[in-house]
């Protein structure tokens, strides 16, 4: 699983993605916005020390473009994005055959 988060409530909405997929034993790929890494950056510290199976949480910290690359990527069943609607609807054109769970707000200006 791929979840994409905004930069509003970085805790708050990282959590809502991560704790229902750690619980649900499904591997995830956390990507925070880029103005707000830190948190999730914090977040995966404290989780690697909860004894996780290997691989079940990683943070990537990285530029919004590369949420195309989770988007398209085999290896990544289910993507979750939280954000602008333009964002969301573009990452669910390019995943016709994924699960795509998207939570939208406005589209920036």
């Amino acid at each position: 699983m791929a979840a994409i988060t905004p930069f509003n409530f970085p805790l708050n909405l990282v959590a809502h993605k991560v704790g229902p997929a750690i619980a649900a034993g499904c591997p995830i790929i956390l990507k925070p916005a880029p103005q707000a890494p830190l948190t999730a950056l914090m977040l995966g510290a404290l989780l690697a020390k909860a004894n996780l199976p290997e691989g079940a949480f990683s943070v990537l910290p990285c530029e919004n473009d590369v949420a195309q690359v989770l988007a398209t990527d085999e290896r990544v069943a289910v993507i979750s994005f939280t954000g602008s609607d333009s964002v969301g609807w573009h990452l669910r054109e390019l995943a016709p055959r994924k699960t795509v769970l998207l939570e939208l707000g406005a589209t920036p200006p």
